[in-house]
């Protein structure tokens, strides 16, 4: 069995038995069951082995019981995280690890830390994240800073010092545990509307995935440091932070029968994915690494389709980000075997 899980995470409208405005609210158990029969009819070679999902606090304990019940445990998820905010950061990191304890299965949370290359201080993020890993360990949960724009990971030269830093202070005990949304990276390429730009146009800062030379191979891939990741394409682009820069339909919209009939599927544009390459090259370079070192913590990859059509980083046109994240799941278990075929024929 690989060290490598595929879940499902994101966007979940459309589900049966859902009420309300969150992707998991109503009937869990319908919902659940949806899921299986969605994934099942797209692929049925794929599975669903967790749910990436903050569990409702006010039903957190049924939605665990139910989740692992279908076989989908929901075992880890997201929070942001502003650590100036001092005691009331700790409270909150708290409240989210009591949640998780409540929903049973979880033991992975990722922190989305604000921030920027300036503030907080290395040394306020050092301090923030040893306090926060003994906290952490107490409910015996790691902790995990995801790669993400308006963090202070969205330069990766910026998540690097942080991590150094910190295995300096703690004498190699502790670095940070990367939790790869490459999408807020691969959309930063050709684009002058975000911070990086000058850096990435001169050659200081090499994003490019398909130079093996790139930052993120040398520094974070090729480290080990990749534990958790969120699967959702974006491509190189120059649109501003209201047009969808940081997601790409997989598939397609075309092709999914609820938006067939809209013109260019409910996209702007007709969709290519020509320069989908990029973000597929990451992420093989992830599993691979991942695979040739069998004895590392299993990692885990959860699609992540997000947003609501209004205007913003994300889902800006009408495609439906149900079946993207289905679609990711069927995809990312095909990378799997793909990346497993290559070792084995090499070996």
């Amino acid at each position: 069995m690989a060290n490598i899980e595929i879940g499902i995470g994101g966007d979940l409208t459309g589900l049966r038995g859902r009420l309300g405005g969150r992707s998991y609210d109503g009937d869990f158990e319908e919902q659940f069951v949806h899921l299986k029969e969605l994934i099942t009819l797209y692929d049925p070679a794929a599975s669903i082995e967790f749910i990436e999902s903050c569990p409702p606090k006010d039903r957190a304990e049924e939605f665990g019981e139910l989740a692992s019940k279908h076989g989908m445990p929901v075992k880890q998820f997201s929070i942001p995280c502003d650590i100036g905010g001092g005691v009331v950061t700790f409270h909150l990191l708290r409240e989210n690890l009591d949640l998780a304890r409540r929903a049973g299965t979880v033991d992975r949370i990722n922190l989305q830390v604000l921030g920027d290359n300036n503030s907080p201080t290395i040394d306020e993020l050092v301090q923030f994240f040893v306090a926060a890993d003994e906290i952490a360990k107490d409910y015996g949960i790691e902790l995990y800073t995801e790669t993400h724009v308006d963090r202070f990971t969205y330069d990766p030269r910026r998540l690097i010092a942080v991590h150094e830093a910190l295995l300096d202070r703690t004498a190699g005990r502790l670095g940070i545990r990367v939790s790869a949304d490459f999408s807020h990276y691969i959309h930063q390429l050709d684009n002058p509307n975000f911070c990086n730009w000058p850096d990435i146009a001169s050659g200081r800062l090499n994003l490019d995935p398909l130079d093996s030379n790139n930052y993120v191979s040398r520094n974070i891939i090729s480290r080990g440091l990749v534990g958790y990741g969120h699967l959702r394409v974006a491509i190189p682009n120059h649109l501003t932070r209201t047009e969808g820069t940081i997601q790409y339909p997989l598939i397609d919209p075309k092709q999914d029968p609820e938006t067939a009939h809209l013109s260019n599927g409910g996209m702007k544009f007709p969709w290519h994915g020509r320069e989908m390459s990029k973000w597929f090259a990451w992420y093989r370079e992830v599993f691979r690494y991942q695979l040739s070192h069998p004895r590392r913590p299993v990692a885990r990859f959860s699609s992540e389709y997000i947003g609501d059509g209004t205007p913003g980083y994300y889902r800006v046109d009408q495609y439906r980000n149900l079946f993207q994240n289905i679609a990711m799941v069927s995809f990312a278990h095909s990378m799997l075997r793909e990346s497993q075929c290559e070792m084995a024929t090499a070996a």
